[in-house]
C-alpha cells in the first residue's frame, strides 16, 4: 500500500514536470482548460471553483481530473504520455488528498512545487 501511495504521487511530480496536462474538451492550447464556457489555466493562480460532481465526471484514463487539499489538478497529458505506473488512474475523478498526504514527503516543496504546474482550480461547494 505504501509503494502504491509513492507510486501515484511520483507520477503526479513527474507529471508537473514534465507535461502540461489539458482534458479532452480542452482547448487547443495544452496548457488551458475549457470547462463550459470557461478557460482555465493550467498552474495558474485561478479563481476558477469546480464542483466535486465535475471533478466526478473527469475518472478515466483518458480524462482525469483530481483533488488534493482542496484544489483541482488536471492529469490527462500525463497519464496520455504512457510515462507512469498505472496506480495514477485511481486519483481520477476523487478527492486524493488522504492518498497523497499520507505519504511524508509530498508535504516537501518539491511535491508541492510539481503540482503546481497541473493546477487547473479548487473545489468548491
Amino acid at each position: 500500500m505504501k509503494n502504491t501511495k509513492f507510486l501515484l504521487a511520483a507520477s503526479i511530480a513527474v507529471a508537473a514536470l514534465s507535461f502540461s496536462a489539458c482534458s479532452t474538451n480542452s482547448t487547443s492550447n495544452a496548457n488551458t482548460v475549457s470547462v463550459g464556457s470557461s478557460t482555465v489555466q493550467n498552474g495558474a493562480s485561478s479563481g476558477t471553483v469546480f464542483k466535486m460532481t465535475e471533478v466526478a465526471s473527469h475518472n478515466s484514463r483518458t480524462d482525469c481530473w483530481t483533488v488534493i487539499n482542496g484544489k483541482v489538478y488536471n492529469l490527462t497529458a500525463y497519464i496520455a504520455s504512457g510515462q507512469h505506473k498505472p496506480v495514477i488512474a485511481d486519483g481520477c475523478g476523487i478527492d486524493a488528498t488522504q492518498i497523497f498526504n499520507n505519504v511524508a514527503k509530498h508535504s516537501g516543496k518539491k511535491a508541492q512545487d510539481a503540482l503546481a504546474g497541473l493546477l487547473i482550480g479548487t473545489i468548491g461547494q
